[in-house]
């Protein structure tokens, strides 16, 4: 079976039925932080999340929380393993910059917070800060 190039989205299981059958999306996620009540930390929690949440993208205020307390999140970031950590770290950046809404001083701010966690290793760190304009 060939695609065409005007079948997209949810046409595209229309047209092919039995493609929730032979497909399948593997997930991974990485906890860099978690709320307990109304505060924000940015740790593993005590407990795993539970199976099966549902995963949705932060809304600005979620993210505006999050990043408010701090960048420890970054250093978690750093040891993701199995994915090109310089990648998503220099995507998560961008993201949130946008989000946040003050781009300049939290991409500043983030490039000090890599600057420490990166010292040993300056070509890393200036790819990754390449990455996020």
């Amino acid at each position: 079976m060939r695609g065409h190039d005007d079948v997209r989205d949810d046409r595209i299981y229309l047209e092919n039925p039995d493609l929730p059958l032979v497909l399948r999306t593997l997930f991974r996620a990485r906890v860099v932080g978690f709320a307990s009540g109304t505060r924000i930390y940015q740790f593993l929690p005590p407990r795993p999340p539970r199976l099966h949440y549902s995963v949705f993208t932060c809304t600005p205020e979620a993210v505006l929380r999050f990043t408010d307390v701090g960048l420890d999140y970054l250093a978690a970031l750093l040891l993701t393993p199995e994915v090109p950590v310089d990648e998503l770290i220099a995507a998560n950046l961008r993201f949130t910059a946008a989000q946040r809404g003050d781009s300049d001083s939290f991409l500043q701010a983030s490039g000090r917070e890599l600057a420490q966690l990166l010292r040993a290793d300056y070509g890393r760190l200036t790819g990754i800060l390449r990455r996020c304009v």
